[in-house]
């Protein structure tokens, strides 16, 4: 079934987002090799074979897929349901390791997420995915899609070190940076202070975040503590300019501009 399709003004399909049950002879070519997708499974259990490794999977596991993937799957018990976001890396995310993960691959590249952290925060994506998809009346639908599979990528992406060429030192010094950006929002931050941290002149960090990531350092940081704040609008009894300082931002007009300007929404708009 599919929940939702996304297409650009020439009527390429940029995200599609369904969930189906599949047997075990499933392979699922995709319409171009540039298509890629995660898949999460919402029910059964079994060993996927992909590209000869095995993978033993159950409820709730995540998988990331191109197009060169061969796979089936063995042993499988009960019916398998499960849920994708498929969507062109380049197009939803240019440029950088966000899309290489998928395709850049060294030998012990796992398409299973074992990462538990990052598991957790896709799942929690796929969750409010299903919302939007499901929430025919949400203002600004396809901004708010587009951002979450954006940040589903960029959460792989983290998730994945070994994706990235081993040689390329500055690139696995940056998703490093990016892993301690994540982790410590409520910190300054600053351009200058996270550059001379991972050793870098402030200029050259800048430059290497632009390349790998596809936005500018501050816009990443910007949209990490808005999405930690939209996390919490569910909360009860969460003030929600108290989580946005806790978050890092250091002033309520700062805030609010940044919210506004990335959601389209006020905070209190957006929770309703």
């Amino acid at each position: 079934m599919v929940l939702y399709t996304q297409k650009n003004s020439s009527g390429v399909t940029l995200i599609t987002y369904k969930e189906r049950e599949i047997g075990a002879h499933y392979s699922d070519r995709l319409q171009s090799y540039d298509e890629c997708k995660i898949v999460r499974i919402m029910r059964g259990r079994g060993i996927w074979i992909i590209n000869g490794g095995r993978f033993p999977f159950e409820k709730d596991d995540i998988f990331l897929f191109s197009g060169c993937d061969v796979r089936r799957l063995e042993k499988t018990v009960s019916e398998i349901k499960i849920e994708q976001v498929n969507f062109i890396p380049l197009t939803v995310h240019p440029h950088g390791h966000c899309a290489d993960i998928f395709f850049l691959r060294t030998k012990d590249f796992s398409n299973k997420i074992t990462d538990r952290d990052g598991a957790v925060e896709l799942a929690a994506c796929f969750d409010r995915l299903r919302e939007y998809v499901l929430n025919k009346k949400l203002l600004y639908r396809d901004d708010c899609i587009q951002n979450l599979v954006c940040k589903m990528v960029i959460t792989a992406a983290q998730c994945c070190p070994s994706a990235f060429d081993k040689s390329r030192g500055d690139a696995n010094m940056c998703a490093a940076a990016i892993k301690y950006i994540s982790g410590n929002l409520s910190e300054r931050l600053s351009l200058y202070d996270i550059a001379g941290k991972f050793g870098f002149s402030e200029g050259h960090f800048s430059r290497l975040f632009q390349k790998s990531v596809g936005i500018s350092y501050n816009e990443y940081v910007t949209r990490l503590r808005v999405n930690a704040v939209i996390r919490s609008l569910g909360e009860n009894g969460k003030n929600v300019l108290d989580t946005a300082l806790s978050c890092g931002f250091r002033s309520s007009s700062g805030f609010y501009k940044a919210f506004y300007r990335i959601t389209g929404a006020t905070p209190k708009n957006f929770r309703k």
